[in-house]
């Protein structure tokens, strides 16, 4: 769900997730893990793309309909966590 390629002496970290690139508690799992390894490797700058049409279309509601209050209680931990990563 999640590539990363070293450019000149960027990271290049690509969200490929379904058509447009939804946010579920998978990616963003993912997408923290990643965003750790490149802190923890002290990895300068990055770029943050999607492939495909849409960098991403946000949380992926159908995930949340579908899985209603106890999906919703593993999604905002994970994007709450990834919010975190990405920021620090």
């Amino acid at each position: 769900m999640i590539d990363i390629q070293t450019v000149e002496d960027v990271q290049v970290l690509t969200f490929s997730s379904g058509r447009v690139n939804a946010q579920d508690v998978e990616l963003l799992e993912e997408l923290t893990g990643a965003l750790g390894e490149l802190v923890r490797l002290g990895a300068g700058a990055l770029v943050i793309t999607g492939a495909g049409r849409a960098f991403s279309a946000g949380v992926d509601l159908n995930r949340v309909v579908d899985g209603g209050a106890g999906y919703a209680e593993r999604l905002i931990p994970a994007l709450s966590a990834a919010f975190e990563a990405m920021f620090c």
